[in-house]
This record gives C-alpha cells, structure tokens and sequence, in this order.
C-alpha cells in the first residue's frame, strides 16, 4: 500500500526550530515549501531537488 507525501506552498515563513530563513520544512503529512517574493520559482527548484 502506497503513503502520501503532500507538499505545499506558503508564503509564511518556517517555524523558528528550521532556522533563519528556511526555505523547506516538513511535518507528519509532508514537506512545505516557503516562498519569499524573490526568486519564487528557484526556491522551488532547490526544494525539488532536497525532497528528492
């Protein structure tokens, strides 16, 4: 039987224990990917590339 991994976006920033300015956290459910108003799609990608 196949899990589910959820990735989301917000625009708000990581909960403090991720570090200054984390851009990736996860919990029980998946991975979220934060998002600043630079380099949007970037920080996407790098995220992409960490969960893989």
């Amino acid at each position: 039987m196949s899990e589910k991994f959820v990735v989301q976006l917000s625009e708000q920033s990581a909960p403090g224990h991720w570090g200054e300015n984390a851009s990736l956290s996860f919990n029980e459910h998946g991975a979220t990917v934060h998002l600043s108003e630079q380099e949007t799609l970037k920080n996407v990608q790098k995220a992409g590339r960490t969960i893989a």
